[in-house]
């Protein structure tokens, strides 16, 4: 082996520091509580599909969701937990949460679809470095 060798050629993550990542978990986690009063609030005007056969499953979603966002917003405001972990648990739940929703009203000409634009958002702000899952070979 010469000293010339080539390293992993793949480019790194830049490192962002802890605060602006901290800072932009807190602003997400705020987005998600007002995502989740204007969905509460297109149910109050149009209760139609609270009135279906599914309108139970769609309040005990909007409710589990709700108490989801809550806790990680205490959770994030308090800096009690690692705000990586924060992030992928929270990614994962919102798409499958505003999926549940989607599918539970009017599926693609539901309101919620919309939601969708949350997520995406949410996941293009934060750091990659957190977010990337790392698929290197050992």
């Amino acid at each position: 082996m010469t000293s010339t060798q080539l390293s992993d050629a793949r480019p790194r993550a830049p490192r962002i520091p802890l605060r602006a990542f901290s800072r932009t978990e807190k602003v997400i986690a705020f987005c998600r509580l007002l995502l989740l009063f204007a969905a509460s609030t297109i149910m109050l005007v149009d209760p139609k599909a609270l009135w279906s056969p599914l309108g139970p499953y769609i309040v005990i979603t909007l409710l589990a969701y709700g108490a989801f966002g809550i806790a990680v917003f205490v959770l994030v405001r308090s800096e009690r937990v690692r705000q990586e972990n924060i992030a992928r648990v929270s990614v994962a739940v919102d798409v499958v949460a505003i999926t549940l929703l989607t599918l539970l009203t009017e599926g693609g000409v539901s309101p919620f679809f919309l939601l969708h634009v949350f997520v995406i958002s949410s996941v293009s702000v934060r750091p990659s470095q957190f977010i990337d899952t790392s698929t290197r070979a050992a």
